[in-house]
């Protein structure tokens, strides 16, 4: 396992970071620790998975707001498409350990 492939970290708190509720069908948000290179995903259904040794590079698209100028753009300006539950399986799911958190995010709140 090379250092990008490191296992999520559990122990680090992760606050939600970017609200995905009215874009997607099946992420409600996402949240990232740079220091441990670790993605949390919070679905529609509110369970929550850890992804460990996810680069800030690849962890970004899910982070950046719809608006952001940093994403990607078409020849003429306008915001390319753009699915994160596509995104977050190709480039994410399939080289990318996984743990289920055991408590949702809501569950944490109250």
């Amino acid at each position: 396992m090379t250092s990008d492939q490191a296992p999520p970290d559990m122990t680090v708190t992760i606050e939600p970071a970017r609200d995905w509720t009215a874009q997607s069908s099946n992420i409600a948000g996402v949240g990232y620790d740079e220091a441990t290179k670790t993605l949390e995903v919070r679905f529609q259904n509110a369970t929550r998975y850890r992804y460990g040794g996810v680069p800030a590079d690849v962890a970004e698209p899910l982070l950046v707001s719809l608006g952001d100028a940093s994403r990607p753009r078409l020849t003429d300006g306008t915001p390319a498409a753009f699915s994160p539950g596509s995104y977050l399986y190709t480039a994410i799911k399939l080289s990318h350990p996984v743990q289920q958190c055991l408590r949702s995010w809501a569950e944490l709140d109250a």
